[in-house]
């Protein structure tokens, strides 16, 4: 029971720091364009298929049907998501509470990861809880509002533990591999940026090692059989999200804000880390709140854990891990620079998938992990009377010329100096700071107070960003503004299905996620063969677009169906593709010959069907074919089918790699029909056609990871378990 003393205490003061979601009521994370245009609608979508007991693996709301989780960025394979995915729901949605719970709950699980690193290197309870509330509730994590960032980043303590556990012990393999596991499980977070991060804070931390230490020909080779089982087992944990990621995105574009999206294999364009770059100028930004020019992730972490970082490596730079982290904190600090940065330019030409990360002031995470660590080191070197008075006496300084300055200004400029409440904070702080460093109280009193006035810091920075009610929740809000248009839209579906567009003007982007109905268009992923020619007007026609949504009408002849509270109309169109069609001709051409193709539009393009590849044989057929949709659902379609002739049957849905169809039982091959949809060649007579969406990297992936899962945990209890972090320890002298 002692052990839980802190880990609760932890819980309890980020709960706290997070007040104006856990406490009031009045404040939201989710007012972001991000946030609500595209996660929450994801998180909605899966949470309705999980109250179904399905467990999705397409998303059928945008673009004919594409892989959910092959898009990762859904985090599709996150285990915290699946609880939201089953919690309660009001009224089919996620509640904001349960949701609010969720977000806080993820830095709660940074914070005890934190907290079980720097027991590791032996710091005390109270000071490793200290830095990893800071960790949990501050810096990074209280910059960020992506869940599936946050998810991955919280296993980047994990991944240290045990990495310097292994270089402690080289031979103790396991410790590898229970690294490579926990970076492998920051994959399943859904977004690449995390894991990235995190191997190349690995990356930072075996180049130090590698230069304190020794080498031996027998310690370089227990080095590179550790390396070996740190990515066998991140590939194996990684898997059922990076199998079919990788399957998905060979066959599909990434929209990366160039005029142009990219593929798989194509190299992110420079251009893009250039302008994600954080600015050296943005550096003041560390410590003063909003100081920082241009940059795409506010830097700000706070003078007082920066200032007692400082302290801690004074105090324990002889130690092997004051050293270490400081090191750690430059070498992020390069690569999150970017172009300015000579480390950061080679790791761009050379390290596989780094390229991918696009945004380098996202390394920040880095920066502030390892000056947090320093920080508790700090915070420990106060609790022993380590700490000069000169530190006190330099803080105070500082502190008093910042308050000189502000004077200046006021002096000057009063309207200038009133709107600098961020300096003023910096003043406040450093020379509260140097002030309880000057006094001649015990330490124990000195170390609280300390203590009080970073949590003060951090308290007043975390949640800063929240709007109030007051403010007004301008997109969360917008999210239920068109619940009537929804409603008739749902009520529509009762006879043939059908698909919609949507303005984009209209909130959510994902509209179709949002309230379960099937969207061509949306803030997604996009295969390749959608993306084709996906601006001509002929193209919703054909993928069964019945209505648009939308203050005017996207088409000429669509006729007004409803009008919403809002303002927003339904609107009809007389001709759209249905679900399921047959037809008689076929034709292969080449891919320049597409754009043309489309021109007629429907119902010209009903009787005539064109492909990039594949054959079928033609026909001439007097009579009409039956075709009847008997079971619709995300991954399945069933049609039982009267051919008159041989034919082709067109299912309306995007082909994608694991799509499977048979014809009676027996395996079909699937044709491309016109450029982007399902089809077989049916003989003539009555058939079933079934089409299934089974990607074998879904299930593959999935052993892996189980596997991995597995595997680690037995070895870890065969030979790593009872260690240091489950059992506490005694402080040495030296961290």
């Amino acid at each position: 029971m002692p052990r839980l003393v802190y880990p609760l205490l932890i819980a309890l003061g980020v709960i706290l720091i997070f007040w104006k979601i856990t406490l009031s009521g009045q404040f939201t994370w989710m007012n972001g364009d991000d946030i609500v245009h595209q996660v929450l609608p994801w998180l909605q979508m899966q949470a309705r298929e999980w109250h179904r007991g399905h467990f999705p693996l397409l998303d059928p709301f945008h673009w004919a049907g594409q892989s959910l989780i092959g898009q990762t960025l859904p985090g599709a394979t996150f285990p915290l998501n699946w609880v939201l995915f089953v919690l309660p729901m009001t009224h089919g949605r996620l509640q904001t509470p349960i949701l609010n719970g969720y977000f806080v709950f993820i830095h709660i699980l940074g914070a005890w990861a934190m907290y079980a690193l720097l027991r590791s290197i032996r710091l005390v309870p109270p000071v490793a809880a200290l830095a990893a509330v800071a960790f949990g509730a501050g810096g990074f994590m209280a910059t960020v509002d992506w869940p599936q960032m946050l998810n991955g980043a919280i296993f980047l303590p994990i991944v240290i533990l045990f990495w310097l556990r292994f270089f402690r012990a080289p031979g103790r393999f396991v410790f590898a591999a229970l690294a490579g596991a926990a970076g492998g499980f920051s994959v399943l977070s859904g977004h690449h940026s995390s894991p990235i991060i995190i191997l190349t804070a690995v990356a930072g931390v075996t180049a130090y090692m590698l230069f304190e230490r020794r080498l031996t020909r027998r310690r370089v080779a227990c080095y590179a059989v550790g390396a070996g089982f740190f990515g066998l087992f991140f590939f194996l944990l990684s898997a059922a999200q990076s199998l079919p990621a990788t399957e998905y995105w060979r066959v599909a574009y990434r929209f990366i804000n160039t005029k142009e999206p990219v593929t798989f294999d194509q190299q992110i364009p420079f251009l893009l880390h250039r302008h994600f770059s954080l600015n050296p100028a943005s550096l003041p930004g560390i410590i003063v709140n909003g100081f920082h020019r241009d940059a795409a992730l506010n830097p700000f972490l706070g003078v007082g854990l920066a200032a007692l970082a400082a302290i801690g490596f004074a105090a324990y730079r002889a130690p092997l891990y004051a050293r270490l982290f400081l090191f750690l904190a430059v070498f992020s600090l390069f690569l999150a620079i970017g172009e300015d940065s000579l480390l950061h330019g080679i790791f761009f030409a050379r390290f596989p998938l780094f390229e991918k990360l696009r945004n380098p002031s996202m390394l920040i995470l880095g920066v502030h992990f390892s000056l947090i660590v320093l920080a508790a080191m700090g915070l420990d070197a106060v609790r022993l009377g380590k700490v000069n008075r000169e530190w006190g006496t330099w803080l105070t300084r500082i502190g008093g010329g910042a308050f000189a300055l502000l004077l200046a200004l006021y002096l000057f400029d009063p309207a200038k100096a009133v709107l600098q409440s961020n300096f003023a904070q910096f003043a406040v702080f450093v020379t509260g700071l140097g002030v309880i460093l000057l006094t001649r109280a015990k330490t124990g009193a000195k170390t609280l107070l300390v203590a009080a006035l970073v949590i003060a810091e951090i308290g007043a920075n975390s949640t800063k960003g929240f709007p109030d009610r007051e403010m007004g929740f301008v997109n969360f809000q917008a999210l239920s503004s068109n619940d009537d248009v929804a409603a008739f839209l749902l009520a529509q579906r009762r006879g043939t299905p059908f698909r919609i567009t949507v303005d984009s003007s209209i909130t959510p982007k994902n509209f179709g996620a949002w309230h379960g109905i099937e969207q061509v268009n949306g803030d997604v992923g996009m295969s390749i063969n959608m993306f084709r020619d996906h601006w001509r007007p002929e193209v919703p026609q054909l993928l069964s677009a019945r209505y648009h949504v939308g203050p005017t009408s996207r088409l000429p002849g669509q006729l007004r169906r409803f009008t919403g509270k809002s303002g927003v109309s339904v609107w009809e169109s007389a001709e759209y593709a249905p679900w399921v069609w047959t037809a008689h001709s076929f034709e292969r051409i080449t891919e320049g010959q597409l754009t043309d193709r489309y021109a007629p539009g429907w119902p010209a393009l009903r009787d005539h069907v064109f492909a990039l590849q594949g054959a079928a044989p033609p026909s001439i057929c007097n009579r009409a074919d039956t075709v009847h949709l008997t079971d619709l659902r995300p991954e399945y379609g069933r049609v039982e089918a009267s051919m008159a002739c041989d034919g082709i049957l067109v299912y309306s849905s995007a082909v994608l790699p694991g799509w499977a169809a048979t014809v009676d039982s027996k395996p079909a091959p699937i044709l491309e029909a016109y450029g982007k949809l399902l089809a077989v060649s049916v003989p003539a007579g009555r058939h079933t056609i079934e089409f299934r969406y089974a990607p074998r990297s879904v299930w593959l992936g999935a052993l892996l990871s189980l596997s991995g899962f597995i595997a680690a945990a037995i070895w870890w209890w065969i030979d790593g378990r009872g260690g240091p972090v489950f059992r506490g320890f005694r402080r040495p002298n030296t961290a």
